[in-house]
């Protein structure tokens, strides 16, 4: 797997089994979530979807299209961890279309995190562990602790509290769905994220 087009199929497992639907938006959403997880050059710059996977029905754009004929809305982008929290694989009960805010509130950055839980950096003038979380485009800082549970314990609060009151403002303007507004709801930080 790895090469665009192998034995006839996208990415070695891909099925385009509707001709003359090769070039529209639907096409290039189901050919971007099969290279995501098997196009072995983008996995290897991308890590976090290495053991991604598409469901085998998926794996067949004429059951992927219908779904996002649903689905799809302009602008938005392909989650499959927001509904299904750490989901390794799209599916129709994992995935769903959401606001690149909302998708990038709740993204893992695992390799950019560091040696601290997430939300904490160390100051060394200070000598203290600092809480920070993403607002937008702005770092907002949530306070100097002893330890650095103690400063991922105030970040969890805040970024808890933060999803939260995102997901309501979405939700009151119609743009995501209440399956979505709930899994937010229930979204949790743990301190191995």
């Amino acid at each position: 797997m790895g090469k665009k087009y192998e034995n006839g199929l996208v990415y070695g497992v891909g099925h385009m089994d509707l001709p003359g639907q090769s070039n529209t938006p639907a096409y290039w959403a189901w050919h971007g979530m099969i290279k995501r997880c098997y196009c072995e050059w983008r996995v290897a710059i991308r890590p976090t979807y290495r053991e991604c996977s598409v469901c085998d029905d998926w794996l067949y754009f004429s059951k992927f299209k219908p779904w996002y004929d649903g689905n799809y809305r302009e602008g938005f982008c392909l989650d499959k961890d927001i509904i299904g929290r750490y989901s390794k694989v799209y599916s129709p009960e994992t995935c769903a279309y959401v606001p690149s805010r909302i998708n990038a509130l709740v993204l893992r950055r695992d390799g950019a995190r560091g040696k601290y839980p997430i939300g904490v950096t160390y100051s060394k003038d200070k000598k203290k562990f600092e809480a920070q979380m993403r607002q937008m485009k702005r770092i907002v800082s949530l306070g100097l602790y002893k330890t650095p549970e103690d400063a991922f314990f105030a970040y969890k609060k805040a970024k808890e509290a933060y999803v939260k009151k995102v997901a309501r403002e979405y939700y009151d303007l119609g743009e995501i769905t209440k399956r979505v507004y709930d899994a937010l709801v229930r979204y949790e930080v743990e301190i191995t994220d």
